[in-house]
């Protein structure tokens, strides 16, 4: 049963592997190599207490920014009725406003042309 098709088709491939995965083993890469993984390594885990704070401050402000010009839009606008700029029946997050995104869309529009 050792000479079976699956048994030489398991063995082809699994030396074939290990001979390509065996030019990634540590002992065989440059030190140059492992010195600049180890240091973006370090660089990455020092900095990633930085990066995430920092995200959640442009993301917060980017909503901020985006909810005035939502409440500048209601407040110039001639009608009081909210059901014609924010419809709650739609069940997705980001479709609910779907009157408010299209003004402000022609807003940019008409703006940067």
């Amino acid at each position: 049963m050792s000479n079976s098709p699956f048994n030489v088709y398991k063995q082809f491939y699994m030396n074939s592997l290990g001979q390509y995965f065996n030019i990634f083993r540590y002992e065989r890469l440059p030190k140059k190599l492992i010195k600049n993984v180890i240091k973006v390594g370090t660089f990455c885990r020092t900095m990633l207490p930085v990066f995430i704070p920092l995200g959640l401050y442009q993301y917060i402000r980017q909503i901020d920014k985006e909810r005035y010009a939502e409440e500048l839009l209601y407040e110039y606008a001639k009608t009081d009725d909210l059901k014609s700029f924010y419809d709650s029946s739609m069940y997705s997050k980001n479709t609910k406003n779907w009157k408010i995104q299209h003004d402000l869309y022609l807003i940019e529009k008409s703006a940067s042309s």
